[in-house]
């Protein structure tokens, strides 16, 4: 009641942030901390598309499982982008569902995406060997220069970072991602039911991210 805001004022905040449009965005969003919000999560995801425009793109994670990838692998899922649900917040599950949003058929990091590059960011995402790496939609934020929204949530929903620890694996002590592969399924357009053996992340892999953010509140 006292904190009350419309798509309108939603819309301003975001143009203060420095949302604009033609820019990509990756959203990261918990409905439930919308308090006050004065309308539903497609009237959020209308006004990010207003914001961000014909020229601009819309990314939301969509991952199918919470926990981790291998308590999720070791129930031999199948994967379908057009019916498995995604897990990451109610605005994800009802933008992957929405008119013109693709999503990739990666079979534990999927993404949903709106907009002007949309295909070329999912491309080839079911057959990446990690989830966050360098044939990733995670990859193609940083090569469109992407933003990171987080709305409601805390900094370690952030899966970008992910695809930093899978670039720095190599210089680290710890493992990032398993040694082992997991024969992961995942069902095509066509219906066929494809496999892609993927590492996942380790088990031993630290989740915290406040010292980023300190470090970048710092900066």
């Amino acid at each position: 009641m006292f904190r009350a805001f419309t798509p309108a004022d939603l819309k301003s905040a975001l143009l203060e942030l420095g949302v604009a449009p033609g820019d990509v965005v990756m959203v990261h969003s918990a409905f439930d901390s919308f308090l006050g919000f004065q309308g539903g999560p497609v009237d959020a995801i209308r006004t990010l598309q207003e914001v961000v425009g014909a020229r601009g793109t819309l990314m939301m994670p969509t991952i199918p499982f919470r926990g981790t990838a291998v308590e999720y692998a070791l129930g031999d899922p199948v994967f379908d982008a057009r019916q498995t649900v995604s897990r990451m917040g109610l605005i994800t599950e009802v933008f992957r569902r929405s008119p013109g949003v693709l999503r990739s058929s990666h079979p534990t990091h999927s993404v949903a995406v709106w907009g002007n590059r949309a295909d070329a960011i999912i491309a080839g995402h079911e057959h990446a060997e990690t989830p966050c790496g360098r044939r990733t939609p995670y990859a193609r934020l940083l090569e469109y220069d992407g933003r990171i929204l987080l709305a409601g949530v805390p900094a370690n929903t952030m899966t970008f970072c992910y695809f930093v620890a899978e670039e720095l694996e190599p210089r680290l002590e710890l493992p990032v991602l398993t040694r082992e592969t997991y024969p992961m399924r995942w069902r095509g357009s066509d219906g066929s039911v494809q496999v892609t053996n993927v590492r996942l992340f380790s088990l031993h892999l630290e989740h915290d991210l406040n010292p980023l953010v300190r470090e970048l509140q710092r900066v």
